[in-house]
């Protein structure tokens, strides 16, 4: 009985060996790391927000509340968190042992037994040592599948861009390809009357053709783009802007220190900060199981024949580490060890590198912006503006005038192309300041 007191002790530490953060704890970390709101609560809170999301047009921002919702891929990435949560739970310690033995006499005479009660020791410094590992990788999990929630805005946003253009590319192609249909009819008046000739007429058949051409490939982007974003928005019904917004008046670009930002945020950083020292953990457990022997520490009893009182005493069985000193085990700790430092390093620079890459990458596409906004339209409108009024003159032709709106057309769909690259940028730089993996161009 005077060994019952290190009970409490013994079921203390078994009880820590065993334990691991609850699901619910790890999404909250998740969600707290990302600085996202996932689904919350039950699926029918969620689904009512989106139901009352998709009742108006969407933008970036309302589009990603409800693939942050609704996306599988997403919830199939939280759910892999209860794989490293499980890893933690397989690292408790091994189970006791009891052992029971019964040796028979001559003559029916009844049985000596023994009894005894063992307890790897050593196991449940292990234990210790590999769960403490395994909540390390339990962290950079977390900071993945955060990692995972900011790819997922950058794609959406992206995705919602890409197709507001394609809308809006699509409108200004069909209005040109109106305006060839005019053209054309035109020219056709004009060569039956004989004032052009057939080379004329073909050229603007030609031009026509050409220009159907272009509105199919714009119907075929806005239905690519369309899909694109059904998919990240889980097969949601939804309707959208048909064009993108102006730029707004503060550029994500003009602030500073963003490299600084970048480095000291990134999430894939972090992540591979806690990998290092869960290998660092492992590699120390292997050195360990290398030089320190298994000791299983018991208690055994013994009675001879019945009536005769129980011999108790203590047991103790040790493994000597003659043959096997964990060698292997503490080479390959060691190189991925290694392994996970020079990616540290290299994720390290690549960050960096993205930050200012992406903020260049901004202020350059808001100069474009600029320069089509503030200059090319107002100029191709004024040159439209004259052109008319030679044509009212008598001065200039009809198809002249076609062909400047058309050029006026075309630079309207420039115009679009830099909304779109400034946007896709921003997101772009908004994701690497977020935390956000650096990916490669």
């Amino acid at each position: 009985m005077r060994y019952a007191r290190f009970a409490p002790a013994l079921f203390i530490a078994l009880f820590f060996a065993c334990a691991a953060p609850s699901s619910s704890a790890i999404r909250e970390d998740v969600r707290a790391i990302a600085g996202a709101r996932l689904a919350e609560l039950t699926e029918e809170t969620g689904e009512r927000e989106v139901e009352e999301l998709l009742k108006k047009p969407l933008d970036a921002n309302s589009a990603v509340r409800v693939a942050l919702i609704r996306n599988p891929v997403l919830r199939s990435r939280m759910a892999q968190l209860g794989l490293a949560r499980a890893e933690i739970l397989e690292n408790a310690a091994n189970n006791p042992t009891v052992e029971a033995e019964a040796r028979f006499g001559h003559h029916g005479a009844d049985p000596a037994l023994e009894l005894s009660f063992s307890q790897p020791l050593t196991e449940l410094f292990y234990s210790a040592r590999r769960r403490t590992a395994g909540t390390l990788e339990l962290e950079a999990e977390k900071l993945e599948a955060a990692g995972a929630i900011l790819a997922l805005v950058l794609d959406v946003k992206k995705a919602v861009y890409a197709h507001q253009a394609s809308l809006e590319r699509l409108a200004l192609n069909e209005r040109v390809m109106r305006a060839e249909d005019a053209r054309l009819l035109a020219a056709e008046a004009l060569h039956q009357a004989g004032n052009i000739s057939e080379l004329e007429y073909l050229s603007e058949r030609d031009q026509r053709e050409r220009m159907k051409g272009a509105v199919l490939d714009a119907r075929t982007e806005t239905t690519h783009t369309e899909e694109t974003l059904r998919v990240l928005l889980a097969g949601s019904t939804w309707t959208m802007a048909a064009k993108l917004p102006e730029l707004p008046k503060v550029s994500l670009a003009a602030g500073t220190a963003l490299e600084e930002e970048a480095a000291a945020g990134n999430i894939e950083l972090r992540a591979l900060e806690e990998r290092v020292k869960a290998a660092e953990s492992r590699l120390s457990l292997s050195k360990w199981t290398g030089v320190l022997p298994g000791i299983d520490l018991g208690v055994a009893a013994h009675r001879d024949e019945p009536g005769e009182s129980w011999e108790f005493g203590p047991t103790l069985e040790l493994e000597l580490p003659l043959f096997d000193q964990s060698s292997g085990a503490t080479a390959r700790e060691e190189a991925a060890l290694q392994i996970l430092t020079e990616e540290k390093q290299a994720v390290a620079l690549a960050v960096r590198s993205a930050a200012r890459k992406r903020t260049a990458e901004l202020r350059a596409a808001h100069e474009r912006v600029l320069h089509q906004r503030d200059v090319i339209l107002p100029l191709r409108a004024r040159i439209v503006e004259e052109t008319r009024a030679g044509v009212n003159a008598m001065t200039i032709g009809i198809f002249q005038l076609l062909s400047v709106e058309r050029e006026q057309v075309e630079a309207m769909l420039e115009y679009v192309g830099a909304r779109e690259r400034y946007f896709a940028a921003e997101a772009e730089l908004a994701h690497v300041l977020a935390g956000g993996r650096a990916e490669e161009d």
